[in-house]
């Protein structure tokens, strides 16, 4: 495509540098402080910012107060996808944009060709206005896709539909995707979105899934008296819940899911475990909501 004079625009629907950060001495994931979510950081911003609440520092520090230096990132950006296309690429002009800042003259450079390579994790029709584009690349197409939040997977289908209508005619479109018996491969050849919609819809609602029910995820970490809290979760009688799990990640942390029809049985059944465990492990307890659960 370079060789064409074309240009290549590639979108992620990843911000900043890395998802993933963890501490490099005790190997846990780095949280934030307010709600618990996890930590990205920018090396742009130079910050390390929670996308779910907007926490923002520039400095981590452990529950012990202790400074975390040289924490380990996993899960790459756009910022670490622009820094290894600038490095590999180094006879072109490669720049990126997300959403959180889209300057003027960055368009204007990419609509007049100036940019050979875009990587974006912004959908603008500002980018359609050049002609010159000749590969649309859509990294991780399938990410959010037959995950238990029906809103992460609709927002992850509305970006891939709202990427590939940046190409024209004679564009090529390449989008990664790891499970390619998905049934949602065929709504996006088709760019059939009512298709999806109905589809993804009948699907959970046989399978009890959101937005027909509650989900809460219950995370605990590696603690003293972690397989003491696992065997009260275990242990309790909710006959309007259902309990799953306990799974294990690499981390060692366990975790349940617990779903119900009624929003309120989920909460009840919270209360009453965190009545249950000793204090001493509650601080090693975590809950999430599907942030688009309607409540």
């Amino acid at each position: 495509t370079l060789a064409n004079n074309k240009q290549v625009v590639i979108y992620l629907n990843r911000k900043y540098y890395a998802d993933l950060l963890t501490n490099p001495t005790t190997h846990q994931p780095i949280e934030c402080p307010d709600c618990h979510h996890l930590l990205s950081y920018s090396r742009q911003y130079r910050f390390y910012k929670c996308k779910q609440c907007g926490y923002t520092t520039h400095q981590l520090v452990d529950d012990n107060g202790q400074v975390i230096s040289n924490p380990v990132m996993q899960n790459g950006g756009i910022e670490h996808v622009y820094e290894t296309l600038a490095h590999r690429f180094a006879d072109y002009q490669v720049a990126y944009c997300d959403t959180d800042y889209i300057s003027s003259s960055l368009l204007n450079n990419v609509s007049s060709s100036k940019v050979n390579i875009l990587v974006s994790s912004a959908i603008t029709n500002s980018i359609k206005l050049s002609r010159n584009i000749g590969l649309v690349v859509v990294l991780y197409a399938d990410m959010g896709f037959s995950m238990t939040s029906f809103g992460a997977s609709m927002a992850q289908y509305t970006y891939l539909m709202a990427a590939l209508s940046q190409c024209s005619s004679n564009s090529r479109i390449i989008y990664q995707i790891h499970n390619p018996d998905n049934e949602f491969n065929q709504f996006v050849s088709s760019m059939d979105y009512q298709g999806y919609t109905t589809y993804e819809l009948s699907y959970r609602k046989a399978a009890q899934l959101p937005p027909y029910v509650h989900f809460v995820q219950i995370d605990i970490a590696q603690h003293k008296q972690q397989d003491n809290a696992v065997e009260i979760i275990k242990g309790m009688n909710y006959p309007k819940v259902m309990v799953i799990g306990p799974s294990t990640d690499s981390f060692n942390t366990q975790t349940f899911i617990i779903k119900a029809a009624d929003y309120q049985d989920c909460y009840e059944f919270i209360e009453a475990m965190m009545e249950s465990v000793k204090s001493s492990s509650i601080p090693y307890i975590k809950t999430y909501v599907d942030r688009y659960d309607v409540k």
